[in-house]
């Protein structure tokens, strides 16, 4: 009986512990689901701001490890609001940055190269800017020639292009110019002259070189005189002749000190000096001349005017630094003063009209080879200047 006793508790303990095992084993089993699901959104949490951190890091330093990280993270951002709000980081660091943020880093890196590849190609392009500043000889070269020399020594600057030429703004293009030339016979004493027609106007393209009776001179105020540049032959056969403004007149009431009422623009050419069928021309045609070549140069003047231009186009391109464009090859002739003194060959031009300012002063048309203008303004008429005669 002991026996049965000792064999019935014994099978007792062992079922006590059987039944612990079980309850320990369901306990273990339900308590563990908890822990689980706390575990397993932890590790979600973990694994979301892990991932999350790392696709800042990529962002920031444009490289990416682990591609699946990248990709779960944007999976978790997506489920859970805490991600949201760690994905929120991401999309503001990286715009919203492709499955793969090796694609982005890829990118960023082919632009960084991009980015250095055009660096070097600005570089590249500012040399040939600059190389491209380089400016053409002839700029630098003609002011320097033309200012202050005389015609004969800058006489190479005449050799200009014609698209330099051309380029003033206020001239016409020399392209565009049409040229007739001509001849004529003085019939008084047989010299034959070149003509030129500029616009509707026909000038002599020479200086008169006509010798007037002298007895006719010596009738004339002490003032009148007319004679070759130096008194030398050759100098009238280049140049032309050289008179006061009463002998070019061909008026002993138009002397010095004397007015004779020549008007700015008179309705009868005065024939003056010049051949029959041409005249001395007034001070209005001599400003249509200068506007056919320079439209800004205007009308109406009652004083000096210049044109910043005309002078270059109005100048021989022989024996001055002009382009004679338009065929008047005008020559610096020089003048002689009321001294009998000569001055100005091979340097300045100037051209009667037939319009006076005052008694004591005429307008004539000046050229010079310090400069590339034309200016219509007075002279003493005691002056002796050059005539171009101009066809009625």
């Amino acid at each position: 009986m002991k026996k049965n006793f000792l064999t019935s508790v014994a099978f007792a303990l062992a079922l006590g512990l059987v039944a612990c095992d079980d309850s320990t084993s369901a306990n273990g089993s339900s308590g563990n689901e908890n822990p689980a699901e706390v575990s397993s959104s932890s590790v979600i949490a973990s694994e979301a701001k892990q991932s999350s951190s790392s696709v800042i890091v990529s962002s920031s330093s444009a490289t990416t490890e682990d591609p699946g990280s990248s990709s779960s993270s944007v999976i978790l951002s997506g489920g859970s609001a805490e991600v949201e709000g760690s994905s929120s980081s991401v999309t503001s660091s990286s715009s919203v940055e492709s499955s793969s943020s090796v694609v982005s880093s890829s990118s960023v890196k082919s632009s960084s190269s991009v980015a250095s590849s055009s660096s070097s190609a600005v570089s590249s392009s500012s040399v040939e800017s600059s190389s491209s500043v380089e400016l053409p000889p002839s700029s630098s070269v003609i002011p320097s020639e033309v200012e202050g020399s005389s015609c004969s020594v800058a006489s190479s600057s005449s050799a200009k292009s014609s698209s330099s030429v051309a380029s003033s703004s206020s001239a016409k293009s020399s392209s565009s110019v049409v040229v007739v030339k001509g001849s004529m016979t003085d019939s008084r004493d047989g010299q034959a002259y070149k003509t030129v027609t500029i616009g509707t106007q026909t000038w002599m393209a020479e200086n008169l070189n006509y010798d007037p009776d002298p007895d006719k001179i010596s009738s004339m105020s002490s003032y009148a005189w007319s004679g070759c540049y130096n008194n030398k032959a050759d100098s009238c056969a280049k140049y032309g002749r050289l008179y006061t403004w009463e002998v070019a007149m061909d008026k002993a009431n138009c002397a010095y000190g004397k007015k004779c009422n020549a008007s700015l623009n008179p309705t009868t050419p005065v024939q003056g000096i010049c051949p029959e069928g041409w005249h001395l021309p007034s001070h209005y045609e001599f400003e249509e001349l200068i506007n056919y070549i320079d439209p800004t140069f205007r009308y109406d003047h009652t004083d000096a005017a210049y044109s910043s231009t005309a002078g270059e186009y109005l100048k021989s391109k022989s024996g001055s630094n002009g382009t004679d464009a338009y065929g008047f090859s005008a020559l610096p002739g020089g003048g002689r003063n009321v001294s009998g003194g000569f001055y100005g060959a091979g340097n300045n031009a100037g051209f009667w009209s037939s319009s006076e300012l005052n008694s004591d002063d005429a307008f004539n048309l000046e050229l010079y080879c310090s400069s590339e203008n034309a200016r219509l303004g007075k002279a003493l008429k005691v002056i002796a200047r050059s005539v171009r005669c101009l066809q009625d």
